[in-house]
């Protein structure tokens, strides 16, 4: 099974089992390196703002299963940038599937993804006029 049939069944997982509330505006899938493979994490906050990313801090909503792992074959000899583009374009393909449309994500003004110790990269965010 490919990182992305496991991130979809993951994503599946959690907006199935898990309701974020109304006031949750938010999402952000961090990224964190261990010294087996890279890790993905789901959190939410009522806090979004697009040009400070401390709102990532304020965690307001965490899943029972909020980490998904790239796997060892995966990530070995990966760059965290390479990861980190690749996280991008896997949320990416999700946020414009019918998937993400039925899902309590799309409640969200933001979504970010980017690793625990470098700037987080907005990967979608709610037109005003909408």
């Amino acid at each position: 099974m490919s990182f992305q049939q496991d991130f979809f069944k993951w994503i599946h997982s959690i907006t199935a089992t898990s309701v974020a509330n109304e006031k949750i505006t938010g999402f952000n899938f961090g990224l964190i390196e261990t010294e087996e493979q890279y890790l993905m994490y789901l959190t939410g906050s009522e806090h979004f703002d697009a040009d400070d990313d401390d709102w990532a801090t304020e965690v307001d909503f965490e899943p029972a299963n909020k980490y998904l792992g790239f796997g060892k074959t995966f990530s070995q000899g990966k760059e965290w940038n390479e990861v980190l583009e690749f996280s991008k374009k896997i949320l990416t393909d999700f946020i414009e599937s019918e998937a993400f449309s039925n899902s309590f994500l799309k409640n969200a003004v933001g979504i970010t993804t980017g690793f625990d110790d470098g700037e987080l990269s907005i990967v979608y965010l709610k037109d005003a006029d909408a």
